[in-house]
């Protein structure tokens, strides 16, 4: 005769569901981890977006020949959207430059003065990069 013997050694169905809802706990835990590492993403590319265009106004700017104060002054005043704004569709962010420049008040003499570019969210109206120059004004 068989003998019927009980032998327990598998996996049951309640220690898998035990197991799953441990490794969903696990994952819930992490969860405010991976949210705020997408709002990080999108701020450090913002921030990279917005210093890329920095760059490109200096580079500009740095072309500028002659240097002359009303050549500064066309650079500054200029309202090119394809030069200076970046649209992003896909984050929905709008980078406006703005230039801040004051000619010497003796355009006969040559000298220096400040430029300061800054690149505005336009969303929130808040600067999120901006830096200043010197610049060597021939008259």
């Amino acid at each position: 005769m068989n003998s019927i013997t009980d032998d327990e050694t598998g996996v049951g169905l309640i220690e898998i569901v035990v197991s799953m809802f441990i490794i969903a706990l696990i994952a819930i835990a992490f969860l405010p981890f991976l949210i705020n590492s997408f709002y990080a993403t999108r701020a450090n590319t913002t921030l990279a977006t917005a210093n890329q265009l920095l760059d490109q106004q200096f580079d500009q700017l740095r072309q500028l020949q002659p240097a002359n104060c009303a050549a500064i002054e066309a650079f500054r005043s200029r309202a090119d959207a394809s030069l200076d704004r970046v649209v992003d569709t896909a984050r929905n962010v709008t980078l406006t430059v703005t230039r801040t420049f004051t000619c010497p008040t003796n355009l006969a003499k040559s000298g220096s003065e400040r430029m300061t570019i800054t690149v505005v969210d336009s969303s929130t109206g808040a600067a999120v990069t901006s830096a200043s120059t010197i610049v060597y004004v021939a008259p």
